[in-house]
């Protein structure tokens, strides 16, 4: 056990990456998981914010309106979590499976 723990708070082994979605209620709650991994000497300094909508149709008011509350709810993660690296995985049509899109999704995580 010891050997695990010094693994998962070793930044040059290990990082946590908190994955939430574009609510308020997703941020406190990871406000919250940030908080406790800091405790206990977790390394977390990247955010993953999924199903954020970013290509709407101009013609659909409530698709206007889900976008603008995407991106304010982003600026909320960014400056409720200045320090941290901040991506975005965009909403997709349906599930996500097959190679072709976690070859679109790694694209957009990748460091």
């Amino acid at each position: 056990m010891e050997r695990a723990r010094e693994v998962l708070r070793d930044p040059e082994r290990t990082e946590f990456r908190a994955v939430l979605i574009p609510e308020r209620m997703a941020i406190a709650e990871t406000e919250r998981l940030v908080e406790r991994l800091h405790e206990v000497e977790m390394p977390v300094s990247t955010l993953v914010v999924n199903r954020v909508l970013e290509d709407v149709d101009e013609g659909c008011s409530r698709c206007r309106t889900r976008k603008e509350r995407h991106e304010e709810r982003l600026a909320e993660i960014h400056g409720t979590f200045p320090e941290f690296e901040i991506l975005t995985v965009p909403d997709e049509i349906g599930e996500v499976q097959g190679i072709d899109s976690l070859e679109r999704i790694a694209e957009r995580l990748a460091m």
